[in-house]
């Protein structure tokens, strides 16, 4: 059972959703960030931590700096999306030591990492050869893009929905697997306490290809073999959410924070 969790990486997009998700089930959560370097990520990011509020069971730190020796959790996350380009490599070698100094276990979660055809990204190769040198008791969690409320503006299922606010007769085509933000908590959280030591996982939606009518977007989940499945256990994740509902969440999200995302 676990009752406590630090989450590095949560600014990410699964990271601070995963925080979300951990307060819900009320574990504690330390959620360790990095300040984003835009006005309109950081007027984001204080919108989210708003929505959250004061929370006994949450506690927010922006370095890892911060940190001591003697803190602690029952276990350690390093969170990041691929959209960002790099893993913060000084957060991610003192989450590392942190879990390898109170033998705590430690997950490696990514998102925006698993796309057919895609060659093996070799600044994930050499963050797992590093976590697999310093920890045995880890475990990986790779995800697809990820969809839904607070979406990363980079995003182009993000900019199709602020193209379609602004009435502009467009469509969007996606060749590539996509998964709701809550079916990737969800998992995260159903799968914690099984998962195996040293083992990585690659989590797809069970969702076939599809076609919105009221979104203009066509999506080929694309079941051609990922070079990383020789490599990762493979989950199909069910999902209670219809694309169509999905898109129409994360629609309600950017209109309601209309200010900050600058819609005209």
């Amino acid at each position: 059972m676990v009752n406590s969790v630090m989450v590095f990486g949560a600014h990410s997009y699964i990271g601070f959703s995963l925080i979300e998700k951990f307060l819900e089930e009320g574990v504690e959560v330390t959620g360790i960030f990095t300040e984003p370097n835009r006005d309109d990520q950081k007027n984001l990011l204080n919108e989210r931590l708003m929505l959250i509020g004061r929370n006994a069971f949450f506690q927010a730190e922006f370095s890892s700096r911060h940190l001591t020796e003697e803190d602690q959790a029952d276990v350690i996350l390093f969170c990041f999306d691929m959209v960002e380009k790099e893993l913060e490599k000084e957060e991610f070698i003192n989450a590392i030591q942190l879990a390898k100094k109170h033998k705590t276990q430690f997950l490696l979660i990514g998102s925006n990492v698993i796309h057919p055809n895609k060659d093996k990204n070799p600044l994930i190769e050499t963050r797992l050869g590093y976590l697999s040198e310093q920890l045995d008791h880890y475990s990986v969690l790779l995800f697809p893009s990820l969809y839904g409320p607070f979406q990363p503006e980079e995003e182009k299922i993000h900019q199709h929905l602020l193209a379609y606010i602004d009435n502009k007769q467009t469509s969007l085509n996606i060749e590539e697997p996509i998964m709701y933000i809550e079916d990737a908590t969800n998992a995260v959280w159903t799968y914690m306490d099984e998962l195996q030591q040293g083992k990585m996982y690659s989590f797809v939606s069970e969702l076939n290809d599809d076609e919105t009518n009221s979104f203009s977007v066509e999506i080929k989940m694309n079941e051609t073999s990922s070079k990383m499945d020789d490599v990762f256990e493979k989950q199909v994740l069910h999902s209670s959410t219809s694309i169509e509902k999905g898109l129409e969440q994360q629609l309600d999200t950017i209109i309601r924070f209309q200010d900050i995302y600058k819609l005209k």
